[in-house]
């Protein structure tokens, strides 16, 4: 039969052992509270994100919106033609809609402002932009196709170092040599900075023909599928970006007036208004994220309180039963 040393013994450990039940279930509620307050704070990140993500779209429709403008004031009566171009670039050589628009009107903006007619400039900046996807693939240049295009705009207008980088060299006595053969040939031209421009456009073909058809070459595989995917985001991002534009000009005209009603006020008023609003809306911005945060933080030092309290509990069992001992 037990004496009485013994059934307290046993009580006081059947009490330790509780203690420690309950400060394990104490520490796995502690890390759900902490599992839950990095929720909030994702899904905070996650807001914020989003907003970024909806903004760099605009940004990107808006830069697109802006080449098709551009485009057809350029391109003016051969618009449909250089369409067509535009078309043939974004199905077969890795542009999407507003990279190719931008970089033939901006190619035939450089030719035709030399005085070179619009059906030769057009003519030109196709041959070029081809050329630009074929050194890409060939190459492969960093930036993608739209990069190279611009490399190859800047290098017509003689800056000789943006092309050095694909292979290409354009050196004055080059520039020269091809000037006085082209002259030899019958070609005449407006002027001698026209008459340079076509000399250097020459130039690059002829320096880059181990490139010329790379793009077809590479139909099937897998950094040219590569390629035409990203070209296919982009061209996404600008369509989504299109849909959410006539909201964010709404906020952007709603704003301008704002300001412009600000801008009537006196310097002291100003100063009241801005602090006020700025600590205002940034209040009602974040007020849901704010509460959310307290109440994880609020539970979070619950829980720990009551960890620690069961954590002393259980030490004192401990103590007890080992003193008895």
């Amino acid at each position: 039969m037990d004496d009485v040393s013994t059934l307290a013994l046993r009580v006081d450990s059947s009490s330790a052992v509780r203690n420690l039940d309950n400060f394990g279930m104490a520490a796995s509620n502690l890390c759900y509270m902490t599992d839950s307050l990095n929720g909030k704070l994702l899904q905070l990140s996650a807001t914020f994100l989003s907003v970024n993500f909806a903004k760099s779209i605009v940004n990107d429709a808006a830069e697109g919106q802006e080449a098709l403008g551009k485009f057809e004031t350029v391109l003016g009566r051969f618009q449909d033609k250089a369409s067509k171009v535009a078309d043939e670039l974004v199905a077969k050589f890795n542009f999407d809609t507003a990279s190719a628009q931008a970089a033939i009107s901006g190619m035939v903006d450089t030719f035709a402002k030399a005085g070179m007619s619009l059906s030769e400039s057009l003519d030109m900046a196709t041959s070029l932009n081809k050329r630009a996807a074929d050194l890409e693939a060939f190459t492969n240049a960093e930036g993608g196709v739209a990069h190279v295009a611009e490399q190859l705009t800047a290098g017509v207008l003689g800056n000789a170092q943006s092309v050095r980088n694909l292979g290409i060299v354009l050196s004055e006595e080059l520039l020269k040599a091809q000037m006085m053969k082209e002259k030899t040939e019958g070609l005449t031209f407006a002027n001698e900075r026209a008459a340079k421009m076509h000399a250097r456009v020459s130039l690059m073909l002829q320096q880059t023909a181990t490139a010329d058809g790379q793009v077809a070459r590479e139909t099937d595989n897998y950094s040219n599928r590569l390629r035409y995917l990203n070209s296919r985001i982009a061209e996404l991002r600008g369509s989504l970006g299109s849909a959410l534009i006539p909201t964010f000009t709404m906020v952007v005209q709603t704003s301008a007036k704002i300001v412009d009603v600000v801008n009537t006020l006196s310097p002291k008023l100003k100063a009241s208004v801005v602090v006020v609003g700025a600590l205002t809306g940034a209040g009602i911005a974040l007020l849901p994220k704010i509460t959310q945060l307290a109440i994880g933080f609020k539970q979070l030092a619950t829980t720990q309180l009551i960890a620690n309290t069961l954590t002393g509990e259980a030490t004192k069992g401990v103590r007890r039963e080992h003193d008895r001992d």
